[in-house]
This record gives C-alpha cells, structure tokens and sequence, in this order.
C-alpha cells in the first residue's frame, strides 16, 4: 500500500474513530472496538496518528471533559501502537509497555495497597508477550485466529494499563479525591468491567477484523488496477 492510500485510510480511521467517540455501550465508547482494526490496517505509524487524531476529536466535539482527554486520548493511542506491533510480529513491545507500567504502578504506594488479582488480564498479556517473544517457532505457528485474538487483547489490556498508570502512578486518583478505601472499591468495579470488556474485544476482534482487513485489502487491489 502506498503511503497516500496509508494516510487516505487513516483519516477514514480517524473519523470513524471520533464518531465512535459518541457511542457508549454497555460502559465503554466503542472507539475501543475499533483499535485492533487501525491496528492491523494501518500499522504502527499510521494507526496511533490516526487514533490520536480521532479520539482527540471525538472527545473536543462529543465529551468535553478533561479528564477524558487525559486518560481516553493517550490510552487509545498507545493500545493501537501496541496492537500494531503485535500484528506485526513484534510482541517485545508489548512486553516492554506492560512491563514498565506495571513496575511503576507496584512502586507507588497506593498501587501496592490495592488487590494484586485485579489486574489479572494485563498479567496475562505479559506473560502471552513474554511467550511469543521468545519463542520464535510458536510465533510462526501461530493460527490467523489466535493472532486476532491476541492483537484485541493487546490492545485492550494496554488501554486499560494506560488509563491505570495514569489515575495510579501519575497521582491523578488525587485529583477525584479518593482515599485508600474509595480507590480499592473503583478498582474491584473497575476489574470486573474490565474482564468483560477483555472478552467482548477479542469476539468482536475475531468476528470481524479478518473480514475487515481482508475487504479493505481487496479494494485496495481494485483501486491500484483501476488506476492503471
């Protein structure tokens, strides 16, 4: 794909992206659901600009809260890159992403007073990171479905992470006021949610980001024979 039909696809990317912004069911915007597609599609270059581009959009037109700027924009961006490098083979990414975050979130001491279970998703993309990291010929075998799945989950796990190294390690809980109690509470809630969420991102994942980048990919080959 030549770089004007890359930066013509993500500012599509980046519009669907903000109008996704709008919608929220059951407790997400379902921007989130789109992340693995600019992923895949764009890559890691053209996918984080075009979730950038669009989540900041879609919050200044449809969310004018700042603190959905502060947490939404840069997790959304991060996850997409993530979820690209993980398309793409590179789970060392990942693994390096999810690893300093989860180090600076022990290191706090507010991060080390809440449940250690509730993050049990992100420590599950590690360790999948660490696995296919190293194991190149695991890497190589791995089934076009498994790879869907894992690229949602990448970038679910390391949006959550985002949003949670931000209120956590970045001091930001202080901000809303939360004591020890309140934060262990928005946590154990927040897990819960999370959990799904996980889930319901690798089934929509699996159930059409193939059929997307397969059809994306064939109008893309149309358009190339057309301009001949």
């Amino acid at each position: 794909m030549s770089k004007a039909k890359l930066y013509a696809y993500a500012a599509v990317f980046a519009s669907l992206h903000a109008i996704l912004c709008f919608a929220e069911w059951p407790w997400r915007r379902w921007s989130l659901y789109i992340e693995p597609v600019e992923a895949a599609i764009l890559g890691p270059v053209a996918g984080p600009l075009a979730a950038l581009v669009g989540s900041t959009l879609g919050r200044a037109i449809f969310i004018p809260d700042l603190y959905s700027f502060v947490f939404g924009v840069p997790a959304e961006t991060l996850g997409v890159f993530a979820a690209a490098k993980s398309w793409r083979g590179d789970y060392k990414t990942s693994l390096a992403m999810l690893s300093l975050m989860l180090i600076l979130f022990f290191l706090h001491p507010a991060g080390r007073q809440l449940p250690p279970w509730t993050l049990i998703d992100i420590y599950f993309a590690l360790l999948a990171s660490l696995i296919l990291s190293v194991l190149k010929n695991i890497r190589k075998r791995l089934h076009s479905t498994a790879r869907v799945a894992l690229t949602g989950f990448i970038a679910v796990t390391v949006d959550a992470m985002v949003r949670v190294t931000i209120l956590v390690p970045l001091g930001v809980y202080k901000l809303f006021g939360l004591d020890a109690d309140s934060l262990r509470a928005l946590f154990i809630m927040g897990a819960l949610d999370s959990f799904a969420e996980d889930a319901i991102l690798v089934v929509v994942s699996m159930l059409i980001l193939s059929f997307i980048v397969r059809r994306v990919r064939t109008a893309s080959q149309l358009l190339e024979v057309s301009l001949q």
